[in-house]
């Protein structure tokens, strides 16, 4: 194969695994259903190959399963997962805000505050998509601030969740003035390197979208 094919097939590769990710986190493709191989390679117009490449990519990542036998599935999302992931999330972000604090330049003082600009700007345009990846930016800050590699990778093992919080929730469970302002508080918590003030307000930005999410994914079981 040539190095031009091999750049090919990445680069459809990386389509297909954008393409069905995409779908997951917004709920297009629901949660335990199944995904249809032959179909997918029939709207991609491509072999098996890159397509089974883009779905072990999205197994790795937490977002489908591969059942021998019986074929390749959407991971669950339910309410199970949302506890078990934002309980976590609670310990882990107040012990990143207090090391962050410590830690933190300001230089990564400023980045923080510049991340949350940005939030605002992107609000005003009401690109949402835009908005709540930079949610997730802002928050991965705060871990790469506090200078801790394992506790870093713990996030990085949970952010897969977080991310179908935020499309399965927030699009639709906050208004931008509401997250805005839960930023601000931790922003500003942060600026005058207040630990208590940042860590209350973490956990409160946390515990409430926990149970809004509860309360979106029990009013979908009725």
């Amino acid at each position: 194969m040539s190095t031009l094919d091999q750049f090919k097939q990445s680069t459809l590769r990386q389509t297909i695994w954008k393409t069905i990710r995409e779908a997951i986190l917004r709920g297009e493709l629901a949660p335990g259903s199944p995904i249809n191989q032959a179909s997918l390679a029939a709207r991609f117009g491509v072999s098996r190959g890159p397509l089974r490449e883009a779905l072990s990519s999205l197994e790795k990542e937490g977002l489908v399963t591969n059942i021998p036998y019986r074929g390749t599935f959407v991971a669950d999302f339910d309410d199970r997962i949302i506890t078990e992931t934002y309980s976590v999330r609670r310990v882990l972000e107040a012990f990143a805000a207090e090391l962050a604090i410590q830690n933190g330049t300001a230089q990564q003082m400023a980045e923080l505050r510049d991340i949350f600009s940005e939030m605002a700007e992107v609000a005003a345009e009401q690109d949402m998509e835009k908005f709540h990846e930079l949610d997730l930016q802002l928050h991965r800050h705060i871990y790469l601030m506090a200078d801790h590699e394992l506790l870093l990778q713990m996030w990085n093992a949970i952010e897969t969740n977080v991310k179908r919080g935020i499309f399965f929730g927030q699009f639709r469970l906050y208004t931008p003035s509401e997250l805005l302002d839960a930023h601000l508080r931790i922003v500003e918590a942060f600026e005058v390197r207040d630990v208590e003030a940042a860590k209350r307000e973490i956990d409160t930005h946390i515990t409430d979208g926990c149970a809004r999410l509860i309360a979106q994914w029990s009013a979908t079981q009725r």
